[in-house]
């Protein structure tokens, strides 16, 4: 009977693969194949203070050895922002493929490191949207990803903690390190302090790549003074900053 079912489901639920364009069985968002790649890139080994990739498992951390002054106590990431997790977060982002969010989180639950990340955190605060790009984009897919992985523990809170005040150009175009830091400055406003005093608090969002947006949002949410501040994004891109200029 369930493989009956599973064939059925099958059937009537054809779709297509985000990142090949193949046939994925049941509906699902990647085909067999993508999938397995996918599983490639999330057990590549990172740094479990910074989440950056690491040459092997366990190995010194350049990128924490380089900038001893952490502006999170820690962050965590499923996977490197390359195919086929980038196609995911695109097609969530940019494509108004909104259950895209809601199949990232749970790839996120799967995780065993991001599961201990959470029964260890008090409060998930997204990275929000300015209410422009919010409205041309439907919903904000990093408080879609935070809502969903609250949703199976008990003490996990959610809190619209953040709001965007200033309307900024897209960090994908500005391709200097000092550029974006200078993009987010005063981008962000405390929205509310309660429930954030002495908690351990995480900052969700689907990618980082210099840091800027993560480092912007911090800044305002220590002056609630938490007991810790770290992150849980979906992806790290170019952690190497190849594609950063200079200046």
């Amino acid at each position: 009977m369930r493989s009956f079912l599973h064939a059925a489901v099958d059937f009537c639920c054809t779709g297509s693969c985000v990142n090949c364009g193949e046939h994925s069985p049941g509906g699902e968002p990647l085909c067999i194949h993508c999938a397995a790649e996918c599983q490639v890139v999330i057990s590549r080994p990172r740094c479990k203070d910074c989440a950056k990739p690491l040459a092997y498992a366990g190995a010194h951390c350049p990128f924490c050895a380089a900038k001893p002054i952490k502006t999170f106590d820690r962050i965590v990431a499923l996977g490197h922002f390359e195919p086929p997790l980038r196609e995911l977060i695109h097609a969530a982002k940019y494509h108004r493929a909104w259950e895209m969010a809601d199949y990232l989180a749970k790839m996120l639950l799967r995780d065993p490191q991001v599961q201990d990340f959470l029964r260890e955190t008090d409060v998930l605060v997204p990275i929000p949207l300015h209410p422009l790009r919010r409205w041309s984009r439907g919903y904000n897919q990093a408080k879609l990803i935070a809502e969903r992985l609250a949703r199976p523990f008990a003490h996990l809170r959610c809190r619209n903690a953040l709001r965007r005040i200033r309307y900024t150009p897209t960090q994908t175009m500005i391709h200097s390190l000092k550029g974006r830091e200078e993009n987010l400055q005063g981008a962000f406003a405390l929205r509310r302090r309660d429930g954030l005093p002495g908690k351990r608090v995480v900052v969700v969002d689907d990618v980082t790549t210099s840091g800027a947006t993560l480092a912007a949002a911090a800044s305002q949410i220590r002056l609630a003074r938490p007991s810790s501040i770290c992150a849980l994004v979906v992806c790290v891109a170019d952690p190497r900053q190849r594609l950063f200029q200079a200046v």
